[in-house]
């Protein structure tokens, strides 16, 4: 077996984990801004 496709299934592994985290960053801050853009009596309706 080819030692460099281990060691390249791992880092692509590390490079999926890596942008997984920062979509999921990403997703809670448009979140968060959205929550503060929000009137109050909007987020009461909810």
């Amino acid at each position: 077996m080819d030692p460099t496709t281990g060691f390249a299934a791992a880092w692509h592994r590390r490079l999926l984990e890596r942008r997984k985290q920062k979509e999921k960053e990403r997703a809670l801050q448009k979140k968060r801004v959205r929550e503060q853009a929000k009137p109050q009596r909007g987020s009461e309706i909810e």
